[in-house]
């Protein structure tokens, strides 16, 4: 694979969104396959750039989540047909691959997942899609752009709520984790005011320390979990929530029928043009040998053809209508609840 890889073939697997599969040549008895650039998503990439880089003129340079509603207003689907999220285009601004070079061999997916030596990454050219110049002021936009991370005490608490509960003493303190151990030996973990008494002492950092007491964490989440499986999991919730998202998703799905609407009619619209060219090639009114009107047939059949095929991967992509079932929420809610 990494032979094949270094050849510039495709190892398969997910084909990156602009790009599709192609026949290559055959070595031996086994069929080759290269990435060649799929026009209409190739499409979206370069417009998604666009807007993360110079915005839609009447802004400045969008972030992801103005680029997802930007495309799914205007009826831009996904591979599948679903609509753009902010992750789904933060890895399509992220993608380097889309500058000509894609790595094959990069992460270790049988270990734990970190990138692998250079040495053992292979580099291999695909078509460009997004200009590397472009590419680059994209991602310092984007860096710029980072919002700031949890802190490193919360992103790595053990416990279910960490950085969630508070105590009810007067400041409202966090609840910290924290362990003990009994004179067996056995350890308990438990949730304790970050102003919770020390041993000897009566005062945290000169203000007056929490007596409330310790409280097992086993407890306290095990009764926030009850409370969100009786509150959220219920039927009539994911009801109220599934027909909601069901509102909206018909909405955005107007902006994709109304783009289908229009490219159809571009499509009409070369199609007649065309027709009208030949009548008058036919009766002689305009010389069928002139360069121009050549040049002129060419831009209306491609403009036809590139409206077709545009046409016809919306067609293909186009969200499924939604049917709201009680019966399959009922047992979706009960199996999630014993879960």
């Amino acid at each position: 694979m990494k032979a094949n890889a270094q050849l510039g073939y495709s190892n398969g697997g997910t084909i990156p969104f602009g790009y599709k599969s192609v026949d290559a040549e055959i070595i031996g008895n086994k069929q080759k396959k290269k990435l060649a650039v799929e026009l209409v998503e190739a499409e979206i990439v370069i417009r998604a750039f666009d807007l993360a880089k110079n915005g839609d003129g009447s802004s400045g340079p969008l972030g992801t989540k103005k680029i997802a509603e930007w495309l799914n207003a205007r009826g831009y689907r996904s591979r599948n047909g679903s609509l753009f999220g902010t992750g789904t285009i933060h890895e399509m601004l992220t993608r380097r691959a889309y500058t000509g070079v894609r790595n094959f061999n990069e992460f270790d997916r049988k270990g734990d997942g970190e990138r692998k030596a250079q040495s053992e990454i292979i580099e291999y050219e695909i078509p460009v899609i997004i200009d590397p110049a472009i590419f680059e002021a994209v991602q310092a936009l984007l860096v710029s752009r980072r919002p700031r991370s949890r802190g490193p005490r919360l992103a790595s608490a053990p416990s279910l709520l960490g950085g969630l509960v508070r105590c009810d003493c007067a400041k409202s303190c966090a609840l910290t984790t924290a362990t003990g151990t009994s004179r067996t030996g056995v350890v308990y973990n438990y949730y304790k005011c970050i102003q919770s008494i020390k041993k000897g002492h009566h005062k945290h950092e000169g203000g007056a320390s929490c007596s409330n007491r310790k409280i097992a964490r086993p407890v306290i989440e095990k009764l926030v979990v009850e409370a969100l499986l009786g509150q959220l999991l219920q039927p009539e919730r994911v009801t109220a929530i599934l027909t909601t998202l069901k509102a909206r998703r018909d909405d955005r799905q107007a902006s994709a029928d109304r783009r289908l609407v229009d490219l159809a009619r571009q499509v009409s619209d070369a199609e007649e043009r065309l027709s009208r060219l030949y009548a008058s090639i036919e009766a002689g009114t305009i010389d069928g040998t002139d360069p121009m009107l050549k040049e002129r047939v060419a831009a209306l059949k491609a403009t036809r053809d590139r409206a077709l095929e545009a046409l016809d991967y919306a067609k293909k992509s186009s969200a499924v209508p939604i049917e709201i079932d009680p019966i399959a929420i009922d047992r979706f809610t009960r199996l999630m609840r014993e879960q």
